[in-house]
């Protein structure tokens, strides 16, 4: 229970910075976007890609833990800045709410719900996988406060992205799985926000149609194993 509250923590801290650091970013770049929501779903996955970057470059360079430090040192700052600058921006406006719109928005929360209750979850015997390299070469290269080759392991020759995010709660707290669960559930949520948003654009403003796309995104089998 503590490693599941100690897990939802962290990956609530990295999402802030995540924001934070792809709001800078965003406005920098000049990047114009028709909502609040659209822009916070944006912001959090450009920024969660940026701070992926940030410590695989550091822990390339010899400088894990410090590439940890570094990233969350800059998601604070730009946070700050963020709140500091933050103007009022258009939701969007309300859609229709007829029967079709509604079951779908059901249909997306209950996917919501069950998707995040398997999250935290603890490990069953058929995530050998995520255990075997996901998080045990994350641990390695903690231990060693850099990447470095894993001869015996294929896998870390992929570019780890994602897993850099890991660093967070194998860092800072013993999270377990529970951070590295969390993380991938937030990016389930972030693509279906994403599908939503992309779903506007070529869907009439306010139509019920708008909701399909995410609804049978976040409804697809495969995202109901989400872990």
């Amino acid at each position: 229970m503590q490693q599941t509250v100690l897990g939802l923590g962290v990956v609530f801290l990295a999402g802030c910075l995540a924001w934070g650091t792809g709001a800078i970013v965003l406005r920098v770049l000049r990047v114009r976007l028709d909502s609040l929501a659209e822009f916070i779903v944006c912001a959090i996955s450009l920024g969660l890609g940026l701070i992926s970057y940030i410590i695989l470059g550091m822990g390339v360079a010899g400088h894990l833990r410090l590439g940890i430090l570094v990233a969350t040192l800059i998601g604070l700052v730009f946070q700050a800045i963020t709140l500091f600058s933050l103007r009022r921006r258009d939701l969007g406006g309300p859609s229709k709410t007829g029967t079709l719109a509604k079951t779908l928005v059901t249909l997306i929360i209950v996917a919501v719900l069950l998707t995040w209750i398997g999250s935290m979850a603890p490990p069953a015997a058929d995530e050998w996988d995520s255990l075997a390299y996901h998080l045990a070469d994350v641990k390695v290269y903690l231990q060693h406060d850099r990447i470095i080759p894993l001869w015996y392991e294929s896998h870390s020759n992929f570019p780890m992205t994602i897993e850099m995010l890991y660093t967070f709660g194998l860092n800072w707290a013993d999270t377990g799985t529970a951070a590295a669960k969390g993380f991938h559930w937030l990016i389930y949520l972030l693509t279906i926000g994403a599908t939503f948003m992309l779903a506007r654009r070529f869907f009439r403003h306010g139509s019920e149609d708008e909701r399909c796309p995410p609804a049978a995104l976040g409804s697809r089998p495969g995202h109901w194993e989400n872990r």
